[in-house]
């Protein structure tokens, strides 16, 4: 039988509630305000983790719920992630007065940048049982050593590709579904390390163009426009785990899983970001972990042969760990006078459990059941919640601020639109009135309602100028 997931009280305190100021004077855009909301950039981070990261995933869901339940005290007509545009039909979600009003928003409403390492994104991925259920015979975990990895990457490649593909891509479309998507939606970093002779570089895939500073930035990474690859290598190339999976072959160079010696990818998302915006742009960073240790392990020193694999075994899930608490106290150091920075790590050891645990008792998984259930007594410690709901007020009251605005169509839609009529290409434009007034203006179509044969034109021509978020 499967455990029970559980969740805390989310809703809002009277305290927290009553602080929730949203004025319309304070937005921008159209009312001519001076503050602009989309100029500060929040950031969230996820470490990896192996299957903890399962955890990190629940603490994300428990802040989306709470985030709604602020959503909804301060506005009854919120139906829809959309709002305050009208539902799309076929995309997104929607309430009513008989559902639960609870997952509505997603991360992509409410940060400018995600950025992951190893499982911090693909934790859906790397839990399923096909891939984690059934490790190599000869992979053995106890004293005797095999040179060879724990888990069949082939699996995890197909595992990866049947996500993508549920998200409506056609079969033969799967190898085409890249990694770079609409410049205007929120952006994501996933960071991989790159082998080579000397050293383990990081190396950020992006899914934008980072244009290379000229003040010459020492911790620059691999400056330039995305990699136009498929989605599935990326997430290949930074889930290869040192003896967990075998390193990913891209272009010529050999990729690890990025947590090895990057396990909280926090520091360089917040130098990357300030690299393309500027000092002083970054708002809020919030940092999600997959569990903090009850002890650090010794690093054993490199060796080679069979010796040397076991070892980088123990490293590699030594260092995961520490890694990420090393950054965290870094980052908060960095940050301390530059923008709100909060992490949630659930304690009690969660860090001990392997990256690659799966324990099966009768029909219950054990593993599963243990990071649930640690994590479901973080969320409810007072201080968490707490602290929890002060970023949850700062992402509504900004998210609210940004929905008065024109942008907001295409963060809520993802669609943009473009006249295949014009020979200029460049023209892009970001509402669908504004695209049916151009089409209306420029190439005289009528703007009648009804089913006539002129409005029938004026759907076909917008649907066929429009640009779905993927592209």
């Amino acid at each position: 039988m499967a455990s029970t997931l559980f969740f805390p009280d989310v809703s809002p305190t009277n305290q927290a509630s009553r602080s929730m100021n949203h004025s319309p004077s304070s937005s921008t855009g159209l009312n001519g305000s001076t503050h602009n909301p989309w100029n500060k950039k929040y950031i969230l981070t996820l470490d990896g983790g192996g299957v903890r990261g399962l955890s990190s995933l629940l603490v994300i869901q428990h802040l989306m719920v709470l985030c709604n339940s602020f959503e909804q005290s301060q506005d009854e007509l919120v139906r829809s992630n959309f709002h305050p545009l009208p539902f799309q039909q076929g995309q997104g979600s929607i309430t009513n007065s008989r559902k639960s009003r609870s997952a509505q928003f997603l991360p992509v409403h409410y940060f400018d940048y995600i950025a992951g390492t190893s499982t911090g994104g693909l934790s859906a991925i790397m839990l399923r049982e096909n891939i984690f259920g059934q490790p190599r015979k000869l992979s053995m975990r106890g004293p005797i050593p095999w040179n060879r990895e724990k888990y069949d990457h082939r699996k995890l490649e197909q595992s990866i590709k049947d996500v993508v593909k549920r998200r409506d891509w056609k079969e033969d479309q799967i190898a085409d579904s890249m990694y770079p998507s609409n410049k205007d939606r929120c952006w994501t970093i996933v960071l991989a390390v790159r082998e080579n002779n000397s050293a383990n570089a990081p190396y950020l895939f992006r899914t934008y163009e980072h244009v290379k500073s000229e003040l010459n930035y020492s911790e620059e990474l691999n400056p330039g426009p995305p990699l136009h690859i498929p989605i599935w290598q990326v997430a290949r190339a930074t889930t290869a785990a040192p003896t967990y999976f075998k390193p990913f072959q891209l272009l010529n160079e050999r990729f690890v899983d990025g947590g090895y010696g990057h396990n909280n990818p926090t520091s360089r998302t917040f130098a990357e970001v300030e690299q393309v915006h500027g000092k002083g742009t970054v708002a809020i960073t919030l940092s999600i972990g997959t569990g903090r240790p009850t002890k650090v392990q010794p690093i054993a020193r490199q060796n080679s042969g069979l010796i040397s694999h076991y070892r980088q075994m123990i490293k590699y899930t030594a260092t995961t760990t520490t890694d990420s608490e090393h950054t965290h106290e870094y980052v908060k150091a960095l940050t301390a006078d530059r923008c709100t920075y909060e992490r949630f790590n659930v304690d009690g050891g969660l860090g001990d459990i392997d990256l690659g645990e799966w324990r099966v008792h009768g029909n219950e998984n054990m593993t599963l059941k243990r990071i649930r259930e640690q994590t479901h007594v973080y969320l409810n410690q007072s201080e968490v919640r707490r602290r929890m709901e002060q970023v949850a007020k700062m992402l509504v009251r900004n998210r609210q601020e940004r929905s008065r605005t024109e942008k907001w169509d295409v963060v809520a839609t993802g669609h943009r639109f473009h006249c295949p009529r014009c020979c200029n290409e460049e023209t892009i434009f970001t509402r669908e009135e504004d695209f049916k007034t151009h089409l209306c203006e420029a190439h005289e179509f009528s703007s009648a309602s009804g089913e006539s044969f002129d409005e029938l034109r004026l759907k076909k021509a917008i649907r066929d100028g429009r640009i779905l978020h993927a592209d």
